[in-house]
């Protein structure tokens, strides 16, 4: 339920010459668009995909053309059939080779996330065991001294 303040506030905006104006040319802009556009002036050169050949990498690009050949306007099943499996030839490995790279990445990333969870929990016990220490002396903890034993930690860990 709006209140009054706001209320009063969605009243100004609705009456405000500047807004009012950018809605109309908004409203003149989508009127101006045709509401369906032929498939030649979509695709000069008849094709049924919108897709852009150059763009896909080679496996990619083979199915897109098998897909998209010319074929016989015969409806026999069999040559159906037979384009079909010469379709799908390399599909299952394409899929398994997808399903792959999925889980290397999965299991790069999980890596890294331990790795750099041990780092900085190496890094931060350094630094309690440091700032114990410096208690222990009464002395202050120096930043740049901090910054040495972090960078001195990290170092370690990359040999």
């Amino acid at each position: 339920m709006l209140t009054t303040p706001s209320l009063n506030f969605a009243m100004a905006l609705l009456t405000n010459p500047r807004l009012k104006k950018e809605r109309s040319g908004w409203d003149e802009l989508v009127d101006s668009v045709p509401r369906s556009i032929p498939p030649e002036e979509l695709d000069p050169a008849g094709d049924l995909s919108p897709l852009r050949p150059e763009l896909l990498d080679s496996p990619q690009r083979f199915i897109l053309e098998q897909l998209q050949a010319p074929t016989s306007t015969s409806t026999d099943p069999a040559s159906i059939q037979q384009r079909l499996n010469h379709v799908s030839q390399n599909l299952e490995f394409a899929v398994d080779q997808f399903a792959h790279g999925m889980h290397a990445l999965r299991t790069t990333k999980e890596t890294a996330e331990r790795l750099a969870e041990k780092s900085l929990g190496d890094a931060a016990s350094v630094l309690e065991e440091r700032e114990k220490e410096r208690k222990i002396n009464g002395k202050s903890v120096d930043p740049m001294d901090a910054l040495r034993g972090l960078a001195r930690v990290l170092n370690s860990q990359k040999r």
